[in-house]
């Protein structure tokens, strides 16, 4: 298949602006971005030049190439118009599963055929996402680490189905993007990544829930002895303690952990026992 030309990003929270600002910056992509908080789309696309203003400063990128890519920019509330010309489209919602499956279902009316679907969880499966479509050949799992201004893995998993082609565009699209791929053969919870740190966070919410250890004290042991840049609860408080929550539901709903006996509030300290 032709090369991505066209990208539309699917929700303008952390995630989802960063990965259009990269796509934008380092992919020389045409990049529409859209999602239904209006204000919030408007404070990304507007915080775009001063996202090149610093790229400039720091060496990365030349005055004229972030002018030609600020040209290339645009966003709108309007799924329909921001996905219809697009060549990939990534979703990058919130983890919620009714929330995503409705918004797939309206991206097989909108989108071109030719179009590959792409979603960002590590949560949920493409093949589940597009079991309601009829674009499962043309789905796929890309999921980038994150901060996505420090990291540049993007974990690429295929649905059973997932056409070759499909795969080599978005490889060859994620190395024009600067970013690492990580082709797995199929679907599985997590990733690779967020399969390994979801256990990790699992094990240090029993330690504290246990009394073993206070949950500051979890964050420097991880970080001085296993040489990680940050701690499990540190990491809670990144992702935020909703969608860790969620993930952390949804790994015991598949078998990867027990169901977890704590409950955690926001901040390396909130934790308490059920």
């Amino acid at each position: 298949m032709a090369e991505v030309s066209t990208v539309a990003v699917v929700g303008a929270g952390t995630m989802g602006s960063r990965i259009a600002y990269r796509a934008l910056f380092s992919g020389g992509h045409r990049v529409v971005l859209t999602d239904t908080d209006a204000p919030r789309l408007d404070k990304v696309v507007s915080e775009a030049p001063d996202v090149a203003q610093r790229m400039c400063e720091r060496g990365f990128r030349t005055r004229p190439q972030v002018d030609r890519a600020l040209r290339r920019f645009s966003g709108t509330p309007d799924l329909a118009a921001a996905v219809a010309d697009a060549d990939l489209v990534i979703e990058a919602v919130n983890e919620d599963r009714k929330l995503k499956l409705d918004l797939w279902r309206r991206l097989d009316r909108y989108c071109a055929g030719h179009a590959i679907l792409a979603t960002n969880s590590s949560t949920y499966f493409a093949s589940e996402l597009a079991a309601g479509t009829g674009r499962v050949h043309r789905a796929c799992g890309m999921h980038f680490s994150s901060p996505l201004t420090m990291l540049s893995l993007c974990e690429v998993s295929r649905t059973p189905v997932t056409e070759e082609a499909v795969v080599d565009a978005v490889v060859s699209f994620l190395r024009r993007l600067e970013c690492v791929p990580v082709v797995l053969t199929g679907e599985v919870f997590g990733h690779v990544c967020n399969r390994l740190l979801l256990l990790l966070v699992d094990e240090a919410l029993r330690l504290v829930a246990a009394g073993h250890v206070a949950a500051p004290d979890v964050d420097v042991a991880v970080k001085t002895g296993l040489g990680f840049p940050y701690g499990p609860f540190e990491l809670i408080d990144h992702v935020g303690f909703d969608a860790m929550q969620e993930m952390l539901r949804e790994a015991a709903q598949r078998g990867l952990t027990a169901p977890p006996p704590v409950s955690t509030q926001e901040g390396s300290g909130g934790v308490s026992t059920r």
